[in-house]
């Protein structure tokens, strides 16, 4: 029964290392470095909400948004970024910096 018990210890420390990694893997994919008037698609697999920020005067629109993938276009022709993050739960789990390129 002793061993029994250390391997059910050793299994249980191996499974929380396990989402301690998954947990720093989380990732949005999808472009670091936007132009504007174009359609991106970031995706992130984790999490259900996403939230940006961007500024009220931020000329973000929005395209399409699931809980996995959203379509996102820089509407006018200067430079900027914004903060693209994934909420799981209400706690943020990824955050990503887009920077808006000028269009030369």
């Amino acid at each position: 029964v002793p061993y029994y018990k250390e391997m059910q210890d050793k299994i249980e420390q191996e499974e929380k290392l396990k989402a301690e990694q998954d947990a720093q893997s989380i990732v949005i994919k999808g472009e670091n470095f936007i132009k504007p008037k174009m359609t991106y698609t970031f995706t992130c697999p984790n999490g259900n909400e996403w939230h940006i920020d961007a500024g009220k005067d931020a000329p973000l629109q929005i395209l399409s948004k699931t809980n996995t993938e959203i379509k996102i276009r820089w509407d006018k022709f200067y430079s900027g970024q914004f903060i693209l993050s994934k909420y799981k739960d209400g706690q943020q789990i990824t955050k990503k910096t887009i920077v808006v390129e000028t269009l030369y």
